[in-house]
């Protein structure tokens, strides 16, 4: 996949292979987790977070995940009867920079939660057994680079 700026402080994806698009939606199913919850941890019991706070941070955190879903899903449609001329592409303007941020951002958060063990062992040893965990690697790799790219280019 290839990332370019655009003239309006946007950015463009240009889907090379079917690997780029296994990636992106993989973003929404990596974020299936709700974070909102775990930052309830962190507040005292009189912050009043579970009532206020709580569910706006959940419906935000849905949003972005749901918004980045949707924009895949439609890029990936209108991809297949045009592939053969040229290659799709995902525009992202800066104003939905923020949102693929955030639904990259819980990816990564969830990656990391569910696969503590294995860094900490890869770390260690410089090895990583499992084939499942080596693929989530990848991705958690490829969303960073791709949060790099949307920090880069669309937020000041």
């Amino acid at each position: 996949m290839i990332v370019l700026p655009t003239l309006n402080g946007g950015i463009k994806l240009v889907i090379e292979r079917e690997q780029d698009w296994d990636n992106l939606k993989s973003i929404s199913d990596d974020a299936a987790e709700d974070f909102s919850k775990r930052f309830s941890l962190l507040m005292d019991e009189d912050s009043m977070w579970d009532e206020i706070v709580e569910p706006e941070l959940k419906d935000q955190f849905s949003s972005q995940v749901k918004f980045v879903k949707k924009q895949v899903e439609m890029a990936f449609d209108n991809s297949i009867d045009d592939f053969e001329e040229e290659l799709p592409e995902i525009s992202i303007t800066k104003e939905e920079a923020e949102l693929w941020y955030g639904a990259l951002n819980q990816a990564r958060l969830s990656f990391e939660e569910k696969f503590r063990t294995e860094i900490e062992a890869l770390k260690e040893t410089g090895k990583i057994e499992n084939g499942e965990v080596v693929r989530a690697f990848f991705r958690n790799q490829f969303y960073f680079g791709f949060q790099s790219e949307i920090m880069a280019h669309t937020m000041d």
